[in-house]
């Protein structure tokens, strides 16, 4: 299985592993990008991890959702592409942010 991801996606987990460098230290960063490798690895290996997203927008149809683990106050969302076998990563939403900000990230990124 493929895993792929937005930009947006991208930028949001490194801009985390950032601020919990500066907020915590490099102990808790790495915890983060060992968390996320763990996360990332679990939607190669079961697609359809999470739960599905309710959003009425076309464009957010067949979104999920699931916990990054250790983190369970960040989100990931992401999208299983069964025709092309991956899953694309739409963006993560940490608990600093709002599911409104998320939404428009979202919609411009495409």
């Amino acid at each position: 299985m493929r895993l792929c991801a937005t930009h947006t996606a991208v930028r949001a987990l490194v801009e985390q592993a950032e601020a919990l460098r500066h907020a915590a230290g490099d102990d808790e960063a790495h915890r983060w990008e060992v968390a996320i490798d763990e996360a990332l690895y679990a939607l190669q290996t079961w697609p359809m991890r999470g739960r599905p997203c309710r959003f009425t927008a076309t464009s957010l149809q067949g979104l999920r959702w699931t916990t990054v683990p250790g983190f369970p106050t960040h989100v990931l969302f992401h999208r299983y592409l069964p025709g092309e076998r991956s899953v694309l990563l739409i963006h993560m939403l940490p608990a600093t942010r709002t599911l409104a900000d998320t939404l428009a990230a979202m919609k411009q990124s495409g």
